[in-house]
């Protein structure tokens, strides 16, 4: 379980803006989509999470070491701002060798493959189309095959194809957190289309927890 314990998070302004207030939160493995208004704090929440974004106060606990949480993390944030000059392939390639993986054609191949990328191989990133750009996104967070999986939104600008992908990898998420693993992806999500998939749904407010 991953444990929320009192964070809270102020950004600098005239007055400052609070975007999570005390939040104290549960999390269990599975898939847990995070719902609210504009504002309440979701996209915060998930850098908290992704230790991307320091607390005022408050902690998070993790059921494994905390010098492991970045290489157990895999995150896709909501905007795509794509600058990679690279091709689809080796800017996973570029990626995987910077997390310390093999690096290597057959190493990336199954995630390209996951993700409809295959064809797309030497496609520069920067000129991908949105659902496209937002297919690469989804693969490189899965290059670690997280434990967290954290993903903001991810069925905007999604093509059809990335819908398919995603859901068949939110499935296999849930049913390895059923056999006992620990496994987490937390996903805010508007759209109702995975809310079928969801293991809990908790909506946040102003900051904090409106109904879980």
């Amino acid at each position: 379980m991953i444990e929320i314990a009192g964070v809270t998070v102020r950004f600098p302004g005239r007055p400052p803006v609070l975007a999570l207030c005390d939040l104290s939160l549960q999390l269990r493995p599975g898939v847990t989509l995070i719902r609210g208004p504009s504002g309440a704090g979701k996209s915060t929440l998930l850098r908290v999470l992704a230790g991307l974004q320091m607390v005022e106060r408050g902690a998070v606990r993790y059921p494994w070491p905390s010098v492991e949480v970045a290489q157990r993390t895999g995150y896709v944030p909501q905007e795509n701002r794509l600058d990679h000059t690279l091709g689809v392939e080796d800017a996973l390639r570029y990626l995987a060798g910077v997390r310390g993986l093999p690096c290597g054609r057959a190493d990336v191949a199954p995630l390209m493959a996951r993700w409809g990328l295959e064809l797309l191989r030497r496609r520069p990133v920067c000129e991908l189309s949105s659902g496209e750009a937002r297919r690469w996104l989804l693969a490189q967070s899965q290059l670690l095959d997280p434990d967290l999986w954290l993903l903001d939104e991810p069925l905007r600008g999604l093509d059809a194809y990335g819908v398919a992908a995603l859901r068949r990898q939110l499935v296999a998420c849930r049913s390895r957190s059923a056999r006992g693993e620990q496994r987490y992806a937390i996903v805010v999500a508007g759209d109702p289309r995975l809310e079928d998939l969801a293991s809990a749904i908790i909506r946040l407010e102003r900051g904090g927890i409106c109904a879980a």
